[in-house]
């Protein structure tokens, strides 16, 4: 396989890292002020933007923690996947076929 059909994969796993990061960040409840969080906050924003709506998030408040669970997260790490995985494909069938 070619430089680019690893590149999806390797692209795919920063993002999915990322977005692990913003789930376990928040299902924690990690502190929002703190420059780690703020950095996973800021860098996932955009990925999870266009799917922010479609689930509510599973919230759990305790005396001084808000723990929130963001199903449209986990949804966006498949869809950004199979996204992926189908690009990767489409790239491998492409670079398969011979050249006139």
């Amino acid at each position: 396989a070619g430089k680019r059909y690893h590149f999806a994969f390797y692209a795919l796993w920063i993002i999915e890292v990322l977005l692990t990061f913003r789930i376990l960040l928040k299902l924690l409840g990690a502190n929002p002020e703190n420059v780690f969080t703020k950095v996973i906050y800021g860098a996932t924003y955009l990925l999870v933007l266009p799917f922010s709506t479609i689930f509510p998030p599973v919230a759990s408040t305790e005396p001084g923690v808000q723990r929130v669970f963001e199903t449209s997260t986990v949804f966006a790490m498949l869809v950004y996947a199979v996204l992926v995985w189908s690009i990767a494909k489409f790239i491998l069938i492409k670079e398969s076929r011979p050249q006139r």
